[in-house]
């Protein structure tokens, strides 16, 4: 059975979503790991945080160690205990532990997202402490989990409505008009006779599908070439508040990219709306940091949908 026109590109581009979608699920499935030492800036409102997410159970592993010989404070939260912890409660998490150093060997219950976060031990707020960490995360992150399924998913149906198009539209057997002989045309002179046992009369046949006279149907506009596709982009509404005494200038940066420059005087608020380029179609974590003059810096992580809006509020002082 030969496939034409639009079914051969339906069943191209099934063929591509399909191959796509189990590469995405492979890749979600495939365990992450991170090594690096960052410092944890004077105040005790700043902490450092790593996050991954899972659709079925997961696990986490890793140790970390502070330069300084200082001790910090480590947690592991669900998405929804993190949110809390950074609006200010006080959670214990799934994992809650103060020590200059140690390791971690942690199960988690799935689909959700898991932040391990690392924040300034009791009466040491005022030190920029310094510590590696070394992590490696396993389960299968949602995002390119759930995205592989439903690409698979659609291709899929992509491939299946090219086949049930081609048959249908397929011309049955024996149905090819027979070749018409034409008989001579009437004599010079006369107009041709046209009754119905005139010797003059003579037939032309319908032209045969693909010939290129008579009104046979044309052939179907090729499709456009698709543009190429814009990144997905996301919008964060960031709230900073200056619990200081003296107006605080300073630089929003947006996944590790400065964005905008903003003064929120003494004892105020001030809120700013600014995009987000996402690193999936379907939405991915965005990562806001309020840097103040000599680098101390409030920073908080969300998870922000293709052309949707999350909300960050930082806190100085």
């Amino acid at each position: 059975m030969a496939l034409r026109g639009t079914a051969r590109i339906l069943l191209i581009v099934g063929a591509i979503l399909i191959a796509a979608g189990i590469g995405a699920a492979v890749y979600g499935s495939t365990p992450a790991s991170v090594s690096e030492t960052d410092p944890l800036p004077v105040g005790w409102q700043n902490f450092n945080e790593f996050q991954w997410g899972v659709v079925a159970g997961g696990t986490i592993q890793g140790s970390w160690q502070c330069e300084n010989g200082t001790p910090v404070q480590v947690f592991v939260y669900n998405d929804a205990d993190y949110n809390d912890y950074v609006n200010g409660a006080n959670l214990t998490g799934l994992f809650n532990v103060t020590a200059a150093s140690g390791t971690i060997s942690l199960s988690v219950p799935g689909f959700n997202t898991y932040h391990f976060v690392l924040q300034h031990g009791a009466g040491y707020e005022n030190t920029t402490q310094y510590v590696s960490v070394t992590l490696t995360t396993a389960g299968s992150d949602p995002t390119y989990t759930i995205g592989g399924i439903v690409a698979v998913v659609v291709g899929a149906l992509l491939i299946a409505y090219a086949v049930r198009r081609s048959r249908r539209t397929a011309a049955p057997p024996g149905t090819l008009p027979s070749r018409a002989t034409v008989q001579a045309p009437p004599p010079a002179g006369g107009g041709p006779d046209t009754a119905p046992t005139g010797t003059g009369m003579y037939r032309v046949p319908p032209p045969l599908p693909g010939s290129s006279g008579g009104t046979s149907p044309s052939s179907p506009p090729a499709a456009s070439a698709a543009g190429d596709a814009a990144s997905p982009v996301g919008t964060v509404v960031v709230t900073v508040q200056n619990k200081t005494g003296t107006d605080a200038t300073l630089d929003l940066v947006v996944n590790g990219e400065p964005v905008t420059s903003m003064t929120v005087p003494a004892g105020a608020s001030q809120q700013v709306s600014v995009s987000a380029r996402l690193s999936s179609p379907f939405g991915s974590t965005v990562t806001v940091e309020a840097v103040l003059a000599g680098g101390h810096r409030a920073k908080q992580a969300v998870f922000v949908g293709a052309k949707g809006t999350a909300p960050v509020t930082l806190q100085i002082g």
